[in-house]
């Protein structure tokens, strides 16, 4: 279980964390009393302000489930410029969510693509700019992306790269990124794994994908995997590790086992009912 959660100071000059309010941890370390698992996972999302998004979230956060059990996480909140309050893990430590204001996600339309979907890349860039900008992911051997009506075990994830030879490999640019849907042979948004190599060679080249992918609005997910395609960075295919409605057509049952993520829960019910009895199914393996 996980003991306590602290502010990383270490994203902040030493003058500043001393001064620093205790009611802004934005970027947190989950501390774990166990033993530190080898496939260390920085984890992050982006948030609607309102709505099953910023409800998922808090209840998520309140249970230390999904993306706050991973070894560091972010949430981001679109549209407002202030910091959204998310839950108190411990005295005088509220989670809050890191504001990335500008131009808003909409419906429409990919060149190719019939049906419409959300154009939210615009927005997504702007995480990822923070992202790039602190270095967090620089401590941690992967960075994993979870939407927010998501039921992810970050246990499962880091069991399932320890002990794929394809992914527990040295890291080193191009880096390496996983494709999690069948259906399209593809990086789906619900859950986004890539390597600290592919996330540096991602940053180091993004100019290049916004130069060369002629999208100008893009769902984040179909740019992303464009980008890492077109950079080089090498991909393994693992369709076993995300149970996803669109990928597979229906929504399987949270008491499978192999499963890291199972989408789409939009609302606190289902998502902590899922959450239940994925939890249920790891306790019975486990012993």
């Amino acid at each position: 279980a996980l003991a306590l959660a602290v502010t990383r100071a270490v994203l902040l000059p030493k003058t500043e964390a001393s001064r620093q309010e205790p009611l802004w941890p934005a970027e947190v370390l989950a501390l774990d009393s166990n033993e530190p698992r080898r496939a260390s996972l920085y984890c992050w999302a982006v948030i609607q302000p309102y709505g099953y998004e910023l409800e998922n979230m808090q209840s998520m956060c309140k249970h230390r489930q999904g993306i706050f059990a991973c070894d560091a996480y972010t949430v981001f909140s679109d549209r407002k410029r202030h910091p959204l309050d998310l839950c108190t893990l411990a005295p005088n430590h509220t989670v809050r969510t890191v504001p990335i204001p500008g131009p808003s996600a909409f419906h429409g339309r990919m060149p190719g693509m019939g049906q419409r979907m959300l154009l939210n890349n615009n927005v997504f860039l702007r995480a990822w700019k923070h992202i790039f900008q602190k270095g967090i992911y620089n401590e941690y051997n992967w960075t994993i992306k979870v939407d927010p009506d998501t039921v992810f075990l970050p246990q499962r994830l880091a069991s399932i790269v320890e002990s794929d030879n394809r992914l527990n490999v040295d890291d080193a640019a191009p880096g390496r990124y996983v494709r999690n849907c069948w259906r399209y042979r593809s990086m789906q948004g619900p859950l986004e794994v890539l390597s600290r190599a592919a996330v540096a060679h991602f940053q180091k080249n993004l100019w290049r994908c916004k130069k060369h992918i002629k999208l100008i609005h893009a769902a984040e997910d179909i740019f992303l995997g464009l980008c890492l395609r077109m950079i080089g960075s090498r991909s393994v295919y693992r369709f076993d590790i995300l149970r996803d409605k669109i990928c597979d057509h229906n929504r399987s049952s949270c008491y499978e086992q192999a499963p890291a993520a199972f989408h789409p829960y939009k609302s606190v019910a289902r998502i902590e009912s899922c959450a239940r009895e994925a939890d249920h199914v790891s306790q019975v393996v486990a012993t």
